[in-house]
């Protein structure tokens, strides 16, 4: 933000693309880039132990407005917070996965050179395994596939006769001309 005075003129000019009356996002990591949830909920927190300790994420406002801008920003802290800690919760509580599937993560974590004979055993039958049961199985998106290639064969052959139908009149009065006058 700059403040020039030109001719005893007062001349204010904002950061290009941000909205008048709204403040730039703290902790914020540069264009293209975004703040992790956990940076984001470091950042939340400090913030709410400011605010609860009499201080304030904006300056420069009267005191009734600055009363105002403290009380929205807690608000919008503590539920921003809440939903964080809701979110990181529900993600550790839903590991749906196998033990087995678990180990064979954990095991393709390492370099090969580093995995052990029976880590590699159990990394490459597990792999076998899953290519199977994906191909004894397959899902409904092949399953459509096939059902949609078929289709098209058909309406193409159909598609051919309705197209060539008059050439398939003609050459059958033909032949039937050609039996019959003999």
């Amino acid at each position: 933000m700059a403040l020039v005075t030109i001719n005893g003129e007062l001349y204010h000019y904002g950061v290009l693309g941000m909205k008048w009356g709204r403040r730039k996002a703290r902790g914020h990591a540069g264009p293209g880039r975004y703040v992790t949830a956990k940076r984001q909920l470091a950042g939340d927190r400090r913030d709410l132990n400011a605010l609860n300790k009499g201080g304030h994420l904006s300056y420069g406002l009267t005191k009734k407005r600055q009363a105002q801008f403290d009380k929205r920003d807690k608000e919008a802290i503590e539920k921003r917070i809440a939903k964080n800690e809701a979110s990181r919760v529900k993600k550790e509580a839903v590991d749906t996965r196998s033990d087995d599937a678990k180990t064979a993560a954990k095991i393709k974590t390492k370099k090969v050179s580093e995995m052990s004979n029976q880590e590699l055993r159990t990394i490459n039958e597990r792999t076998r395994l899953e290519q199977e049961y994906s191909r004894l199985n397959p899902n409904m998106i092949k399953k459509g596939t096939k059902i949609v290639a078929a289709t098209a064969a058909t309406m193409g052959t159909v598609m051919n006769l309705y197209n060539n139908s008059d050439k398939l009149v003609n050459l059958g009065k033909k032949l039937v001309d050609k039996y019959t006058k003999k």
